[in-house]
């Protein structure tokens, strides 16, 4: 008897290991919820001045961070700035940032201005690609809590994320 109760329980930690990966890999189908990772700390250059930057000075601080990954050469990335910058103006807390995946400075300034960017930290830089995102597929969120966890990764960029942080 004593041995057939810890099969049990291991069966049982087993079943409920399987429902919580099943559960996890809905939530990644249905908008790519990350859970406590921490986002690495990356090198950005301002699109603003074209200083070099470490993303820990933005994300992690106390503040949450909405930011829109992003390529000025696809024309899907306009509506996803315009819509971030919508969201950028209705709350103060949150921090929104584009982070432009193409390296010239000077024409991520002069895309900005033609999408009326203004209110979101805009910025030059690389992300690593194991974030919930198909390579190559841009635009996308990602949504960082007050620590620099990702709560979220998704190329839905029409979805309201900041009711994840509000």
């Amino acid at each position: 008897e004593s041995v057939q109760i810890p099969r049990a329980r291991q069966q049982r930690q087993q079943r409920q290991q399987r429902q919580q990966q099943q559960e996890q890999q809905e939530q990644q189908e249905r908008g790519g919820t990350m859970g406590k990772k921490k986002f690495p700390d990356i090198s950005m250059v301002s699109s603003l001045d074209g200083k070099k930057t470490k993303l820990s000075k933005v994300a992690g601080r106390g503040q949450p961070v909405i930011m829109v990954v992003y390529s000025s050469d696809i024309p899907e990335s306009a509506p996803a700035l315009q819509s971030l910058e919508e969201q950028a103006f209705s709350k103060d807390h949150i921090i929104f940032m584009a982070l432009n995946v193409e390296d010239d400075v000077a024409a991520t300034q002069t895309y900005l201005r033609e999408q009326g960017i203004r209110k979101v930290l805009a910025f030059n830089g690389k992300i690593p690609k194991d974030y919930g995102i198909e390579d190559g597929r841009l635009p996308f969120h990602i949504v960082l809590d007050e620590e620099g966890n990702v709560l979220h990764a998704s190329e839905d960029t029409t979805a309201n994320v900041v009711d994840l942080v509000a």
